[in-house]
């Protein structure tokens, strides 16, 4: 394993994007276990009832009904005192959020140090310890507006790891609510770059603590940071398929080596194009 771990941080959006209410009863199926028929080959069912609910209930959908209500109540009792017009008055703003398809409810944030070859040889006691690891990084969150509503940690799988349900919040607007959902203002690449390097620090000093280690942060990911929850997960799972069929560093080269050549063999295809066009238009 080396004197080194990795810490990932991996924000849902585009096709894991959360923008209704059906999107939040998917996270909870899966967040909760709540499927009749789990396929997932690395869940382990027998332990399942080991997940710790670190914030929220077992229900995120009525989790999220619930903070929505609360914490929108005064800037949309202050918005609807102004407007002259009952037609401009917004009944509920969860489900005006819905409507608006430029703009995500909610986001979902999945934490995780290590991988599977970290955590093998480690018993459940061992991997339970690792809660107060990811504890640390739900008041980084609310720190930065991105306020949490459910925070689900896995014990049933190859390595623990931490999916929260979050809202970002921005304040002070002139238009429409004071108070809004915004993921685009509240998670720049400012923002995502300062927490990341935060929760790497905290992960690591946190699990050194727990487990007495020294371990460093393992650099130059695997895996690319901008990718999406569940794309993150196939990704994982394609590399760790790889380590036990042939050397990673191989079949990278032998990737990019293919790579190489569609992109040539591209290139020189639209080049052939141009070429039959001009002589055609020369014809012509």
């Amino acid at each position: 394993m080396g004197n080194s771990i990795s810490v990932s941080m991996h924000i849902g959006s585009d096709k894991n994007a959360i923008k209704t209410m059906a999107d939040i009863k998917r996270c909870d199926l899966h967040n909760n276990r709540k499927y009749k028929n789990i396929k997932n080959e690395e869940i382990d069912l027998t332990l399942s009832k080991y997940n710790i609910t670190l914030k929220g209930t077992k229900n995120i959908y009525t989790d999220m009904e619930n903070f929505y209500k609360t914490e929108f109540a005064d800037a949309l009792y202050n918005y609807n005192l102004k407007q002259q017009r009952e037609d401009r008055k917004i009944v509920d703003y969860l489900t005006k959020m819905e409507k608006d398809t430029k703009t995500n409810i909610g986001v979902e944030i999945l934490f995780q140090i290590g991988d599977k070859e970290d955590w093998k040889d480690k018993t459940l006691e061992e991997k339970q310890k690792s809660i107060d690891i990811f504890k640390s990084a739900i008041p980084e969150l609310e720190k930065r507006n991105i306020k949490v509503v459910n925070a689900a940690l896995h014990m049933d799988e190859t390595s623990p790891h931490l999916h929260v349900i979050a809202v970002p919040i921005i304040e002070g607007q002139k238009r429409g609510l004071q108070k809004q959902v915004s993921q685009n203002k509240v998670i720049t690449r400012e923002v995502i770059k300062e927490l990341r390097e935060v929760i790497e620090k905290n992960f690591i000093e946190e699990y050194n603590r727990i487990y007495g280690t020294s371990k460093e942060l393992k650099r130059g990911s695997e895996i690319e940071e901008h990718l999406q929850v569940q794309d993150y997960k196939n990704t994982k799972k394609m590399l760790e398929v790889a380590k036990k069929y042939g050397d990673k560093l191989e079949l990278k080269e032998e990737l990019e080596n293919k790579t190489n050549y569609i992109t040539n063999e591209l290139t020189k295809l639209d080049r052939e194009n141009k070429e039959k066009l001009k002589r055609k238009n020369e014809l012509e």
